[in-house]
């Protein structure tokens, strides 16, 4: 089942029950507080690069991710 609170300033979007599109969002001014997979905490600013943003999201994909 398909499930998303809308928050103003914190949107997400829900498709199919199959097909969700729910971003991470926060309603910390300039971006978004994210824990890491190596257990480390980092700000990501809503200025960061698309792609740099969607390879956060893979591992063992090859590519470098530089500062963001």
């Amino acid at each position: 089942m398909a499930y998303c609170q809308v928050i103003p300033k914190a949107p997400c979007v829900v498709g199919s029950a199959t097909n969700n599109v729910i971003h991470a969002r926060s309603q910390h001014p300039g971006g978004l507080n994210v824990l890491l997979g190596d257990a480390s905490g980092r700000f990501i600013a809503d200025t960061v690069d698309v792609t740099i943003y969607k390879n956060l999201g893979h591992r063992s994909d090859g590519n470098t991710i530089g500062d963001y």
